[in-house]
């Protein structure tokens, strides 16, 4: 897991997450508890500066983990089809 005091100079989504609502961007937000960042998420654009669409925000560290996941899954997809090509074990369809 990545260092709370860390992501608050970082954001590596940063123009690729968006609203399945209303497509403006999530924006990165932290808040702050007693001088420490309490909580890091994305909250819709739209909502943090125009009070429109829906107030609906996403933890960071679960949005992180579930793209991470999703990438290690496409990684194991491409090297299994890699080795396939390799050995020449493809479905007729791609003959």
């Amino acid at each position: 897991m990545m260092d709370k005091e860390a992501t608050l100079f970082e954001n590596p989504y940063r123009n690729i997450l968006y609203c399945s609502v209303c497509g403006a961007f999530m924006q990165f937000h932290t808040t702050r508890k007693n001088g420490k960042i309490n909580r890091v998420t994305y909250v819709c654009s739209s909502w943090m500066k125009l009070k429109q669409c829906s107030r609906h925000r996403f933890d960071f560290y679960h949005v992180d983990s579930q793209i991470r996941k999703a990438l290690q899954q496409e990684i194991h997809l491409a090297d299994t089809a890699a080795q396939r090509i390799e050995r020449g074990d493809l479905p007729a369809s791609y003959h």
